[in-house]
């Protein structure tokens, strides 16, 4: 019998009881009787609504919980709205299975998995625009007086999405997750960089898609052909040296010394 069932049968008694039977528990409990119910359940229901007044089930204490509110609370904290999460991890230092972690943060919390998705590309007309004034931007202001260094990162299939572990995010709701979730950025590098006074260009300052003004992107391109047969890091290590030596120095150089005029013609000529 399950518990709508208990219910249901302990309100039929209890009125019963009060309507045809004139509150007599003899009569009530002869009448379900011929009805085959056990007179042991018809007296315990009579008696559990003669002294609580009730005829639903009680809340029962059971066994504790593994995982406490307080606990599960600084669970969800720990989680949400970040990727990369372990629940292994989560439940050794909870000291519980990780079949338990899944199952409270399912069934006791609104904390859900998801899957991270591309992020939406920007307006071509207000990214040429951002690119045309930001390449003005660099070459009247950043860029004077100052050798550049710069940094365009090639990332192999060693991090990012192709991990399991990174394709995911835990979040309440999706709607309120920052917009850095997919993309994060360090800050060591910008307070190292603050502390030995060396100026860099921020993100709001960054020319979006101008690959005319970023010598660099061609040299990766040129570099990343050269070394597509890599297999470890020692192998990959030869590559490298092996392909900057073939580039042409010229070809390098040249791009780094031309990068105030790049600049300065996407700023007049705008993004072709």
């Amino acid at each position: 019998m399950t518990r709508d069932e208990r219910e249901a049968l302990s309100q039929r008694i209890c009125n019963f009881y009060y309507d045809s039977a004139n509150k007599s528990v003899k009569t009530t409990v002869n009448y379900f009787i011929k009805q085959n119910i056990p007179r042991r359940i018809i007296y315990y229901i009579l008696n559990k609504y003669l002294k609580y007044g009730i005829t639903k089930d009680r809340p029962r204490s059971g066994r504790r919980l593994k995982l406490s509110d307080k606990k599960l609370k600084d669970i969800v904290k720990s989680v949400n709205n970040r990727t990369g999460v372990s629940q292994r991890k989560i439940a050794k230092d909870s000291h519980v299975h990780h079949s338990t972690i899944s199952r409270n943060l399912r069934r006791r919390t609104s904390i859900r998995i998801r899957k991270r998705r591309m992020a939406p590309k920007m307006n071509s007309e207000d990214q040429e625009k951002r690119a045309k004034r930001n390449c003005g931007k660099l070459y009247r202001k950043l860029l004077r007086g100052c050798d550049l260094i710069l940094d365009d990162e090639k990332y192999f299939n060693l991090t990012g999405d192709n991990v399991n572990g990174n394709r995911f995010f835990y979040s309440t709701d999706p709607a309120t997750a920052p917009t850095d979730i997919k993309f994060r950025k360090k800050k060591r590098a910008e307070e190292r960089l603050n502390e030995k006074n060396v100026p860099f260009v921020i993100r709001k300052d960054n020319p979006p898609n101008v690959p005319q003004a970023r010598p660099i992107e061609t040299i990766w391109a040129l570099l990343e052909q050269k070394t597509n047969l890599w297999r470890n890091s020692s192998n990959l290590n030869e590559y490298n040296s092996m392909s900057i030596f073939t580039l042409i120095v010229f070809v390098i150089c040249y791009s780094m010394q031309n990068c105030h005029a790049c600049a300065n013609n996407r700023s007049c000529a705008g993004v072709s």
